[in-house]
């Protein structure tokens, strides 16, 4: 995963392939340390392919759904990471549980403002982001519409 972020994340964009793999790596690891009162799903399109997005751009939501995940002993607490692409936009969903007090603080840390901010710098006017808090849930929804691929002259 470091070698991820050292070495492979200098361009400005990465093929989506290897970025499943990096939140793959971080969901599973994620996974070995929570106990089975969490249920965590990562589930992917397999139209998930031959095309690039920024690098990095999904784990903060992914971090976020894992460090703000409910503690609930009497009930489940679920982390559920979606990806999908659907004609020429690719979709993420987060989902996770959340203590009703965490619901309550409204507190948006510095992490979100900065992928906001990448969103706006790097898909202007091509992305949507909803984020949307309940007093059981949390779930972010994300959409880029991705490049057309430039075909070469003939």
């Amino acid at each position: 995963m470091l070698r991820y972020q050292l070495y492979e994340c200098n361009g400005p964009v990465i093929p989506i392939e290897k970025e499943i793999s990096y939140l793959k790596n971080y969901i599973d690891l994620q996974r070995l340390r929570k106990d089975e009162k969490y249920q965590i799903a990562f589930r992917y399109s397999p139209d998930l392919k031959n095309f690039t997005i920024a690098p990095l751009l999904l784990i903060p939501f992914v971090e976020n759904a894992f460090k703000h995940v409910s503690h609930f002993t009497d009930k489940p607490n679920t982390i559920d990471v979606v990806l999908d692409k659907k004609g020429n936009s690719f979709y993420l969903t987060v989902f996770n549980t959340i203590d009703g007090m965490e619901a309550s603080t409204g507190n948006t840390g510095i992490g979100l403002r900065n992928v906001k901010r990448r969103l706006e710098l790097l898909y202007p006017d091509r992305h949507t982001l909803l984020i949307n808090g309940a007093s059981d849930g949390f779930q972010v929804s994300l959409e880029l519409k991705l490049q057309q691929p430039v075909n070469p002259a003939p």
